[in-house]
């Protein structure tokens, strides 16, 4: 069975084929429509609703438990996958953000980054702080990197035999950064943008005295 979220995005595909179908004039009505419909014979916008409605789950947020598995299973990790997920936390950043930034953007005198409007969401700068325990990994990762190329640009430079030295790409990060996850789907993997939605329920219920777990992010050196 297929997903809400796969549905919405094969309707998109249909209706841009159609759009395409409409301009060669090949077709006269694009089947997949747009925007909002009435269904049946109901009367006026009385029982208006999208094509396929669109259901909004709330994002899973770990429990105590679940975050020591992502911890001890990231502690195995390089320093750069640490200071990945330290940093993706710390600052609740989406992926492409995280993959984006460069050298130039840290600031570690005010244990700042700052993200690029290029690579945001809403194409908006801003700067994040990061913990001290994100900055020991900093200066740490530095030194692996220097081994990579000592030029300035991208952070995160793959270490892998294909492609040494090059920016780490944020699609093909994309399942490597997953962690905690079980065969029995009872817990699901912690991905980058789970960790975003964690990191900002966490802040907002710190900032509204709201009990809360104990998520920090700290390794061993």
């Amino acid at each position: 069975m297929l997903s809400n979220a796969t549905l919405q995005q094969r309707l998109t595909v249909i209706r841009l084929f159609y759009d395409f179908l409409l301009e060669e004039r090949l077709c006269r009505k694009n089947p997949g429509g747009r925007g909002r419909y009435t269904p049946g014979k109901a009367f006026g916008l009385s029982r208006q609703r999208s094509l396929i409605q669109r259901f909004h789950t709330l994002p899973w947020i770990p429990n105590e438990q679940d975050w020591k598995v992502v911890m001890d299973v990231v502690q195995t990790k390089s320093t750069r996958v640490k200071l990945m997920f330290a940093m993706g936390y710390d600052a609740a950043l989406r992926r492409e953000e995280l993959c984006s930034v460069q050298v130039s953007d840290i600031d570690p005198a005010h244990r700042t980054v700052r993200i690029r409007a290029e690579a945001t969401k809403n194409r908006l700068e801003r700067i994040v702080p990061y913990s001290i325990h994100t900055s020991s990994l900093y200066q740490k990762y530095l030194q692996d990197r220097r081994g990579l190329g000592c030029r300035p640009g991208a952070l995160f430079l793959s270490a892998s035999r294909r492609n040494r030295g090059r920016r780490v790409d944020a699609e093909h990060n994309k399942k490597r950064s997953q962690y905690g996850g079980d065969e029995s789907g009872e817990r699901p993997s912690l991905s980058i943008h789970h960790r975003r939605h964690f990191r900002i329920t966490s802040l907002h219920r710190q900032l509204n005295g709201a009990s809360m777990i104990k998520a920090t992010v700290s390794f061993d050196s």
